[in-house]
């Protein structure tokens, strides 16, 4: 049987085409992804383009019931950030009321992972624009993390598919500053689950991807406990069971 350890439903982007290629390659066998895709309207990411996604998202929902998930992701990571806190938050409290499963999202996901490495100040690198990222230091301050850099290099929503591991590897090198404890790599769309493990080397300090996150996550819920080696420190220790308490 697929998902013999837990059935992972992702609400995604339908121009995303490196979560699923990402998820499978660190997963563990027993675990299984299914998707559904959420229309984006415009090549950019902004508040307008990516609400147009949510009618899809809750339909995606109601999807991935049939499918019987046993956890599901809202997989990206402005929409889920965009319009603050406490959107997020029932959005996914909703979701779950709605499937009876737990339903979380990509900025909640990437809390729990900044937790779990006890990382509260933070650099951000990203591939959106200066006004996306400020919306995204908003939330993370009001989670109780400080944002002590941010590094954007703004790319459109489909050509940020296209980069290569390399990308995110120099955005994140020039994202990390002294101050910072660990650095964040936003963006489901972006490609580097492979360079995360040599990155923490270099800047000798936690790298969390948005990807990795929602792996973290997903099987902290599913309480899969083996560590998986070779894609960063939060992937190879212990998964916190609590969640992140509001303030």
């Amino acid at each position: 049987m697929y998902g013999s350890k837990g059935k992972v439903g992702l609400l995604v982007p339908a121009g995303n085409r490196v979560i699923i290629p990402e998820c499978y390659r660190v997963a563990p066998a027993e675990v299984a992804f299914f998707e559904t895709r959420m229309i984006v309207q415009g090549d950019w990411i902004s508040e307008g383009s990516n609400f147009s996604m949510i009618d899809h998202a809750r339909h995606g929902l109601e999807e991935l019931k049939i499918c019987k998930v046993d956890v599901c992701v809202l997989a990206c990571t402005a929409t889920s950030f965009l319009k603050g806190r406490a959107w997020d938050r029932t959005f996914a409290a909703e979701g779950e009321k709605e499937m009876g499963i737990p339903v979380t999202t990509t900025t909640l996901s990437l809390l729990e992972a900044l937790r779990a490495l006890k990382t509260r100040r933070i650099a951000i690198a990203s591939p959106w624009t200066p006004d996306i990222n400020k919306r995204a230091v908003e939330y993370l301050e009001a989670s109780g993390f400080e944002v002590v850099h941010t590094c954007s290099e703004p790319i459109d929503r489909i050509r940020v598919n296209d980069q290569s591991p390399e990308f995110a590897y120099s955005l994140a090198v020039k994202a990390n500053v002294p101050a910072a404890e660990g650095v964040c790599i936003f963006a489901t769309d972006l490609r580097s689950i492979e360079i995360l493990s040599s990155l923490e080397k270099t800047l000798k300090k936690p790298v969390v991807s948005s990807n990795q996150a929602i792996l973290f996550n997903t099987l902290r819920l599913l309480n899969y406990e083996s560590p998986i080696p070779g894609f960063g420190s939060l992937l190879e220790g212990p998964r916190i069971l609590e969640t992140i308490p509001t303030q």
